[in-house]
């Protein structure tokens, strides 16, 4: 009977420590989601934003390289531009760094801060952006729905800058039957589908729409320019 009941009170030993291990397991596995989920959030920001902010930053100076001889004054205009996007850059990932989140500069909303990334686009490259800009639609996007808008609008014109060899650009923001509607357009050579590897600036646009239950449809044909569209629905404002 002793020896019974000292079996019982090593089965519950047994039973008490194998429960421990499995919550420390379990523990243990979302503690290793939560560090690979900020992983792959951080990648996916560092990527859209800095990263975007360099390269561009990167063209313009070739530019400049290639004006230095010719338009010396316009180059210094260009080389001023470039130090404080730096600064910009630098304060961006001091910032990111101490957990902040990337979001509009401050004092501007949406509107002026889609301008300013088209300001950008043709300061480095010369490039003609038409933007057309709803106000209206502009104030239904709610701040963190701006951060992921942003980011989706830079990709779409570093894509344009780096790949469509494009005159003519345009973007627009406005209203939809269904909400908010995010258009960039190219007349650049474009692509077929298929054919065009996914880079992680594609993967980012459709991460970021699924976190706001959007979507965004990129389409193309070889020769007749890009098409990137970004629908926010109305409901995910309630």
């Amino acid at each position: 009977m002793k020896g019974y009941q000292r079996m019982l009170i090593d089965l519950k030993g047994s039973l008490a420590h194998t429960r421990d291990a499995e919550e420390s397991a379990r523990r243990s596995e979302r503690h290793l989601r939560q560090v690979l989920d900020g992983r792959a959030r951080m990648a996916q920001d560092l990527h859209d934003g800095i990263i975007q902010s360099l390269f561009a930053q990167t063209l313009n100076l070739e530019r400049c390289q290639r004006l230095v001889r010719t338009q010396a004054e316009e180059v210094i205009g260009q080389l001023g531009y470039a130090v404080a996007e730096l600064k910009t850059v630098i304060r961006g990932l001091r910032g990111y760094l101490g957990g902040l989140k990337p979001q509009p500069a401050e004092g501007e909303n949406l509107e002026q801060a889609l301008a300013s990334q088209v300001r950008v686009m043709q300061d480095v490259s010369g490039m003609n952006v038409d933007v057309k800009i709803d106000p209206a639609a502009a104030q239904l996007v709610l701040p963190e729905q701006a951060m992921h808008m942003l980011f989706i609008a830079r990709e779409a014109l570093s894509n344009v800058l780096q790949h469509s060899k494009a005159r003519q650009v345009s973007l627009r923001l406005e209203r939809h039957s269904a909400g908010v509607r995010l258009v960039v357009e190219d007349d650049g050579i474009g692509f077929t589908a298929g054919t065009r590897q996914r880079g992680e600036g594609l993967k980012n646009m459709a991460a970021r729409a699924a976190t706001l239950h959007a979507e965004v449809t990129i389409s193309s044909e070889s020769g007749r320019g890009t098409h990137v569209v970004f629908e926010l629905p109305v409901e995910v404002h309630a």
